[in-house]
C-alpha cells in the first residue's frame, strides 16, 4: 500500500513539474508574469515569468505586495494602488495599463490584471492576477500611428498640385484645343488622363488611410 502510495505521489510531483514547465514557457512566449494571493494567510506566490518581468532573478527574493508596488512606476503609483482598491472593495476585478521599472532601471509598458475570489460567506479569501509586457506592442500602434499620420500629410501635400494641373489642363482644352495641332492635342489628352488618373489613386489613398 505505501509503495502504491509513494507512486502516486511520485507521479503527481512529475505531473506537476511538467505543468509548470509547460506554464512557465507560455509565459515567456507571451511575455506575462502571474501571481497569487492568499488573503487569509497572507502569503502570495509568484510565477518564474513574474520574476523574469521584474528584472530579478528567479526566487531571489520573497515575493510580495511591497516589492511589486516598489517596481510600479513612480508616475502609475498612485492610480495602481487606487484600482487595486478598488477591487478589493467591490471584491471584484481590475483592469490597469501602467509603467514598470525594472531591476536595470528600464521601463516597460505593462497591462495588470487581478480578480478576486470569495467564499460561501462571501469573505475575500484571495487574489489573482497577471502583468503582461506590451512594450513591443504599443511601439507598433505608434509606429503606425506616425506612418498614418505621414500618410495622410503625403498624400494632402500632393492632392493640392494634382488638383491645379487637372484645373491647369482643363483650362488649357477650353482655351486653346480647338485651334491646337492633333500632336499638341493628343499630348494634351494624354496628360489629362494621367493626372485624373493620379488623382483618383490619391483620393482613395487618402480615404483608406482616414479609415
Amino acid at each position: 500500500m505505501d509503495s502504491k502510495l509513494e507512486e502516486l505521489n511520485e507521479s503527481l510531483h512529475i505531473q506537476l513539474i511538467e505543468c509548470k514547465t509547460r506554464l512557465d514557457e507560455s509565459q515567456s512566449i507571451t511575455n506575462i508574469g502571474s501571481w497569487s494571493w492568499d488573503i487569509k494567510s497572507n502569503t502570495v506566490k509568484w510565477s518564474d515569468g513574474m520574476y523574469i518581468l521584474l528584472g530579478l532573478a528567479v526566487n531571489s527574493q520573497s515575493p510580495d505586495y511591497a516589492l511589486a508596488l516598489k517596481h510600479v512606476h513612480d508616475d502609475d503609483k498612485v492610480n495602481y494602488e487606487k484600482e487595486l482598491k478598488n477591487a478589493l472593495d467591490k471584491k471584484g476585478d481590475y483592469y490597469f495599463e501602467n509603467k514598470i521599472s525594472k531591476e536595470d532601471n528600464s521601463v516597460i509598458s505593462v497591462i495588470s490584471r487581478g480578480k478576486c475570489f470569495c467564499d460561501e460567506q462571501g469573505d475575500l479569501t484571495r487574489m489573482i492576477g497577471t502583468v503582461q509586457d506590451v512594450t513591443q506592442i504599443k511601439h507598433l500602434l505608434s509606429r503606425n500611428e506616425r506612418l498614418e499620420s505621414y500618410s495622410n500629410t503625403l498624400s494632402h501635400d500632393i492632392k493640392a498640385p494634382v488638383k491645379n494641373i487637372v484645373s491647369y489642363i482643363s483650362l488649357l482644352k477650353t482655351k486653346l484645343y480647338n485651334d491646337a495641332a492633333p500632336k499638341v492635342k493628343e499630348y494634351i489628352d494624354t496628360i489629362q488622363d494621367l493626372a485624373v488618373e493620379l488623382d483618383n489613386k490619391i483620393s482613395k489613398l487618402h480615404k483608406k488611410a482616414k479609415t
